[in-house]
């Protein structure tokens, strides 16, 4: 089992540590009006309602997934029905749900795309795992670590397109993710 220690590092490394409602207490201060007071308005929404209760799931199955493959001791049957029960269903609930965020503004729209394009990416990994460990297929574990770089590198877009969109509208947003 030691082989899937390296499985997922990209993301785990990129989520460790990240508190489950960094995003929905995101500091987040409007300055100023006129025409950028609708996105401003969608921007704070979308921070700190829409994602909140999706970014919560997705951390719920990104720790179930890291503490299986940080675990030496893990069993490939109980790695197989834990990725099959919980992990890869919560992660599906997060692709869509992040799917059904219609973003109006323009700026947002495709800042989103970014994230559910990551979200896909990941559940792709997550899902390349759950079979290289399932079938006995070793190669699948290099496939799934680069979609977890890919996934990282997107997520980390993402969160930098988010922090430059706010402060072009005179926001303060902390990224979890960006430091």
């Amino acid at each position: 089992m030691s082989v899937l220690l390296g499985v997922g590092m990209a993301f785990s490394s990129l989520t460790a540590g990240m508190d489950t409602t960094s995003m929905s207490s995101a500091t987040m201060a409007a300055f100023g009006q006129g025409g950028g007071a609708d996105v401003e308005t969608e921007f704070v929404q979308y921070v700190e309602e829409d994602l909140v209760a999706i970014q919560q799931e997705e951390q719920v199955a990104i720790d179930t997934f890291n503490q299986l493959v940080s675990d030496p001791n893990v069993q490939a049957g109980t790695l197989v029905s834990t990725m099959e029960s919980e992990v890869l269903p919560r992660y599906e609930k997060v692709v869509n749900g992040l799917k059904l965020i219609e973003p109006e503004a323009e700026e947002l729209k495709n800042i989103h795309q970014t994230y559910v394009s990551a979200s896909e990416k990941q559940f792709e990994a997550l899902t390349k795992v759950y079979q290289a460990v399932n079938n006995q297929e070793e190669a699948l574990l290099d496939e799934s670590d680069a979609l977890f770089m890919e996934a990282e590198t997107m997520l980390l877009e993402y969160e930098t397109k988010l922090q430059t969109l706010a402060s072009e509208y005179g926001m303060e947003y902390t990224s979890p993710y960006v430091q």
